[in-house]
């Protein structure tokens, strides 16, 4: 018993269903401009000193784990080695990630007030660029391979790229895949309820990486423009019009992984009075 002669309730499994209560799916009683409002007006402000501030953090991080990685793994017995390189992986494909999300916010113009530079810092300028950078990380990744050998370029560049697309993957599937979050047809789509057909989560100490876009993807899908150093606050501001149709699932990662991997295999449209609609829903 607590204080007062009150229980002490803990949580137990029947509260695990809430994580699953399906938001609504009728058309809402807010329209974007109603949340558009609600944002604080320098929310919309995009920063050069901010955005050129993250973009360093990330390069100061990535070449510090890479001479830290360089310099040092090589030095350890090899059993600490080979506990030490993966570790090396997990973060810097962490950061590289967060990196990858700063070419991001350039392709919605949310990195600055200028679209060349935004062009120009998300290597989006042309197609040609584009492919020239392509052409030249790869000759790069090869004459790093004929100076410093094939297992140098594996363990300093071609690990943390391959746990960076692991990272792209996971937070692209669990953003849009939930038991709770809808998916509509033609007959039933708008853009604002498609909009809303996403899921925040929470990455833990990963969020630091990733600039925190982990935990504010509504509103990335709502107002992409809005910097993310700025998303936060937006999102804490339109939460209260949201309501229901807001979701946020804390949920630890790993175990959101094997839940939703084991509960959403396929969708089936939604049934009323024996007719189908066009609201589809996860099913296992």
């Amino acid at each position: 018993m607590g204080a007062g002669g009150r229980m002490n309730v803990t949580a137990t499994a029947e509260d695990k269903p809430l994580a699953h209560k399906r938001v609504p799916v009728s058309k809402p009683p807010f329209e974007l401009r109603d949340l558009k409002k609600a944002i604080p007006p320098h929310c919309w402000h995009r920063s050069l000193v901010r955005s050129f501030a993250a973009l360093f953090r990330d390069f100061i991080i990535i070449g510090a784990l890479y001479y830290l990685a360089d310099t040092f793994i090589p030095l350890l017995p090899k059993p600490l080695a080979y506990v030490a390189w993966p570790v090396y992986w997990f973060f810097q494909g962490a950061y590289l990630m967060g990196l990858w999300v700063i070419g991001h916010e350039c392709g919605h113009h949310g990195f600055s007030e200028y679209p060349w530079l935004n062009d120009t810092i998300g290597e989006r300028f042309q197609i040609f660029l584009t492919d020239l950078g392509v052409f030249a990380t790869c000759y790069a990744v090869y004459r790093a391979a004929v100076i410093m050998g094939t297992q140098w370029v594996i363990n300093i560049y071609g690990m943390p790229i391959l746990f960076m697309s692991g990272f792209f993957i996971l937070l692209t599937y669990l953003h849009h895949t939930h038991p709770s979050i809808p998916h509509y047809d033609s007959t039933e789509w708008d853009w604002l309820r498609g909009a809303l057909a996403t899921v925040d989560r929470n990455f833990g100490f990963l969020n630091h990486a990733f600039h925190d876009v982990t935990r504010t993807h509504t509103v990335h899908h709502l107002f992409p423009t809005i910097p993310h150093y700025h998303t936060f606050e937006a999102r804490e501001a339109v939460k209260p019009i949201l309501g229901e149709y807001y979701k946020y699932d804390d949920t630890p990662i790993l175990e959101a992984v094997w839940r939703e991997t084991k509960d959403c295999i396929f969708i089936e449209p939604e049934v009323v009075d024996g007719e189908k609609k066009g609201v589809y829903w996860f099913h296992k």
